[in-house]
């Protein structure tokens, strides 16, 4: 008979537990509440999941559509994803609007706000017919990208102070964040260090250093589409061809000039691939 009335009890604990508030994790919450949050969840890193190997697999367009899913289920992540490509025309119209939309969502969100923060700057750097440029915010939303560990950021920064834009243009401080992002992996600021140091641009100029960069950026052969890869090699090639840091040798600048134009025509066919 105990057994039978623990059983009914336990029955009506449950059933009440789906309209009595969750009141073990201190808030309002039903278990049925918990419960589709939880579900929601799941749904929305499926959702995610399934768009990057979309956008991999050149199906950019669908890929969006299912990041969006994946961001009204609640996944900050896919709201980040969305306004980059937004912002970068990848699979939708480029819309600088839309971008900032689902970057501030993403932002607000605060989970994994790095890549917004990147997004939001990138939109007040550069602006356009609906958003006016505004480098104070830029600047901002960069050094929150950096305090996240978003790699892009320390590049967009270092991009800042060597033009000048919001900031008093200092080659020197340009060069430690490019230098810092380079070393977390990124292949364009390898190049854009490379740029510096070969044409002297507010430092002594230095081609060693500008084609240890380039090479350094070359290496990534197997992303082509990464900026910053094809330009190193026809950079390399040219520093051959004038014997400048290195002594002139017109074989290693053909090579050079071979693998550019071999990139090149791979990067052609992985865009018609992807169209």
């Amino acid at each position: 008979m105990k057994k039978h009335s623990f059983l009914f009890v336990s029955i009506c604990l449950l059933l009440l537990g789906t309209r009595l508030p969750f009141s073990i994790f201190g808030n309002n919450q039903t278990v049925s509440q918990v419960f589709a949050e939880t579900t929601n969840k799941e749904k929305a890193k499926k959702l995610y999941n399934t768009a990057v190997k979309e956008f991999n697999n050149g199906s950019e367009t669908k890929a969006v559509a299912d990041w969006k899913k994946s961001a009204k289920l609640g996944s900050a992540l896919a709201e980040s994803q969305v306004a980059s490509q937004y912002l970068n025309g990848m699979g939708v119209k480029e819309n600088y609007q839309k971008a900032l939309y689902w970057a501030k969502r993403a932002y607000k969100h605060g989970e994994n706000s790095g890549m917004a923060a990147n997004t939001l700057g990138t939109v007040y750097l550069n602006g356009s017919k609906t958003v006016k440029k505004d480098y104070k915010k830029a600047l901002a939303y960069f050094k929150k990208g950096i305090s996240e560990g978003y790699m892009k950021s320390y590049r967009k920064l270092a991009y800042m102070y060597l033009n000048g834009y919001g900031v008093k243009a200092n080659t020197t401080t340009a060069v430690k964040w490019y230098t810092k992002a380079a070393n977390k992996g990124d292949i364009t600021s390898e190049y854009s260090l490379g740029q510096i140091y070969e044409k002297g641009q507010g430092i002594k100029q230095d081609y060693s250093k500008a084609m240890s960069w380039y090479k350094k950026s070359a290496a990534n052969d197997d992303d082509v589409s990464a900026p910053g890869v094809i330009e190193s090699m026809s950079s390399i090639a040219n520093l051959y061809a004038n014997g400048l840091g290195v002594t002139k040798d017109y074989q290693q600048a053909e090579q050079w000039y071979q693998k550019a134009f071999n990139a090149s025509q791979k990067e052609v066919a992985l865009l018609k691939q992807n169209s």
